[in-house]
């Protein structure tokens, strides 16, 4: 018994521990981020306190040891929803669909748009409460008021009033935030400090804040008076539950609607820039990437490496994973010290370069597969199908058995059988085929009308709506182009670095078959571009192509540009730095050639900028 338990503790301190799971790293440096985004909200509620304030309390009010810093508290938890719906719908990929109604139907089938509108109506009311809680007695803006008829208490319509304001503003803020798609995360640059981010982010974000402020406050008076019998009527019911009133069911006119008019007017300005500024918060933070001040975030893992595997392989996880593919593209490129621990890894059962590179693999295989199209089945299937394979031998024509016994006399037909169509008497076909050409006619006829009524809108600002783009296309057929970038960056990486460091010559044995893969994404990028599935209702893509310039057709398919720049930039500086040993490769024709082209593709593009270079230099004069 004792020997076995003594086996049993040997056998367990050899096991080598797994390494830490790359989200448990990711998690802590989420929070800090979380946590800085709720400090600039704090401040941007700050900020909206002192301006609710009344004229009467500055300076004090921007005191932050008293009242003032008490309601900012208060206004940070009144904006928190905000924050909750962004960590809860956070995506890395576009949820764009082919229009911006598609997208729309989408995110209400999946309650998406509800839960944002939902959100956004509670802080929305919340804020007004507040803002109606601290206002002067003389505002007239309390829940009761004294009633002009009978000297009773009556429900105060004006505070009604911005209360079911904030019901069609929130609305409106959560159709925004799904037809933008607010909730796709893009990693932006790692140079850009967090008020460069912002700062850009908020020149982008001015017209949004206005359309927003202009369609609330149009819309905010027609829906109360439309819904106006209904609203009072619920309005009294749960004021009255807790307070006594007048218990008439007529209610008494408003009074003063200009000022009231314009108080909507400037709690939409506070609550929608509030909004927006919590939204840039959070988009600035979370966008950042996984290197900062030159470290990583799987350095602080004991097995680095390791994590950083892990974090490539979290398809449940597609933050953790797109920031373990950002990180990987930095080590591959920049970090030679931490690069050569990969070289050198031998001790798993997998090398880590070997499982580094079959990750990167999967994540690039989609490309190809999602932008070449089905085959088409032909129109004979069926009877190729049913065809017998021996028709072709010659002279021999196969025939069905006969299952009577053909010694008998042959038992005479009845009177149906008589009258029954056989391929000899099949009557004519009923269909008249001069009808059938005029109905397509007319249907060509009414399809052309319904283009002309149709593209003067297409062609309008309000067309946007209807358009099938080739943008909205492009990013839904390479959803993840972001990660896929960085997977070809990686590659190429250590494909360069792999001449001075790869001691065991690991990265040898796969480099035929990355060349491969990329010469075949390369191809299908091309033939994509070339030829884009463009919809008839693109009009302004369709006038794009018509002009054949090469900087404006980029824009319209950014993700696939994107990644026919990273690998034709490997291609040639792979080409450039294996050029010897190709032959040793067993490269196919194709790669060789599409290596070539780039290469010389590459020449001409420098020749050209250093002609450029030379023409925008001035010449110097020479000695008189």
């Amino acid at each position: 018994m004792g020997s076995q338990i003594l086996k049993t503790k040997a056998s367990s301190a050899l096991t080598k521990p797994l390494p830490p799971n790359y989200h448990a790293l990711v998690t802590p440096v989420l929070h800090r981020r979380f946590v800085r985004a709720s400090w600039t909200t704090l401040t941007i509620a700050y900020v909206a306190n002192i301006l609710m304030e009344n004229i009467s309390g500055w300076p004090w009010s921007a005191f932050p040891l008293g009242r003032s810093g008490i309601n900012a508290l208060v206004l940070f938890f009144f904006l928190m929803p905000i924050l909750v719906l962004r960590i809860a719908q956070l995506a890395t990929t576009s949820n764009k669909s082919l229009s911006d109604i598609h997208c729309l139907v989408r995110s209400i089938a999946d309650r998406r748009l509800l839960k944002c509108m939902i959100y956004y109506i509670i802080s929305a009311w919340l804020i007004v409460q507040f803002y109606l809680w601290n206002t002067l007695p003389s505002s007239d803006l309390g829940i009761t008021t004294e009633s002009i008829y009978h000297g009773h208490w009556e429900l105060n319509e004006r505070s009604l009033y911005l209360g079911f304001y904030s019901i069609p503003l929130g609305v409106i803020q959560g159709l925004i935030h799904v037809w933008i798609d607010r909730d796709y995360l893009k990693l932006h640059d790692e140079e850009k400090s967090f008020s460069q981010a912002f700062l850009e982010s908020t020149v982008k974000s001015i017209q949004r804040i206005g359309t927003t402020i202009i369609a609330s406050v149009a819309s905010g008076p027609f829906s109360y008076w439309l819904l106006r019998p209904i609203v009072y009527r619920v309005g009294r019911l749960v004021v009255g539950s807790f307070t006594k009133i007048e218990p008439e069911e007529i209610s008494q006119p408003m009074s003063d609607k200009i000022d009231l008019f314009f108080r909507s007017i400037w709690l939409t300005i506070l609550i929608v820039v509030a909004w927006e500024s919590t939204n840039l918060s959070f988009a600035v933070e979370f966008g950042k990437g996984p290197i900062r001040g030159g470290k990583t975030i799987s350095e602080i893992s004991p097995d680095p490496n390791g994590s950083l595997v892990l974090g490539l392989k979290l398809k449940k996880k597609p933050l953790s994973r797109r920031l373990a593919f950002k990180e990987l593209s930095h080590i591959a490129n920049e970090m030679a010290p931490r690069r050569e621990t990969i070289f050198k890894e031998l001790t798993k059962p997998i090398y880590t370069l070997n499982q580094i590179i079959t990750e990167c693999r999967e994540a690039i295989a989609p490309i190809v597969t999602n932008l070449t199209p089905p085959p088409e089945a032909p129109a004979n299937a069926a009877d190729q199908k049913s065809a017998s394979p021996v028709k072709e031998i010659k002279g021999f024509s196969p025939q069905k058995p006969i299952e009577q016994n053909i010694l008998r006399t042959p038992a005479k037909q009845s009177a149906f059988e008589q009258w029954q169509a056989t391929p000899g008497t099949m009557p004519k076909s009923p269909i008249n085929f001069d009808v059938l050409k005029s109905q397509l006619v007319k249907k060509e006829v009414v399809e052309s009308k319904f283009y002309e009524i149709l593209n003067p809108v297409l062609h309008s600002q309000y067309g946007d709506a209807l358009r099938l783009t080739i943008q909205r296309k492009t990013t839904s057929l390479l959803p993840d182009s972001g990660a896929q970038v960085d997977a070809i960056n990686a590659l190429v990486g250590f494909a360069l670095a792999s001449l001075k460091e790869d001691t065991y010559g690991t990265i040898q044995k796969e480099l035929a078959s990355i060349l491969e893969d990329f010469t075949k994404i390369s191809a299908a990028l091309e033939k994509y571009m070339a030829e884009p599935p463009v919809h008839w209702t693109d009009i302004h893509a369709k006038e794009i192509l018509a002009k054949n310039v090469t900087s404006e057709k980029e824009k319209l398919f950014p993700e696939a540009v994107a990644l026919s720049v990273a690998v034709n930039d490997g291609l040639q500086k792979i080409g450039e730095a294996f050029e010897k040993y190709f032959d040793s490769l067993g490269l196919s024709v194709d790669a060789r050639r599409k290596i070539r082209l780039v290469r010389e593709a590459a020449k001409r593009k420098a020749a050209a900028a250093a002609i450029a270079a030379a023409a925008a230099t001035p010449a110097t004069p020479g000695p008189a």
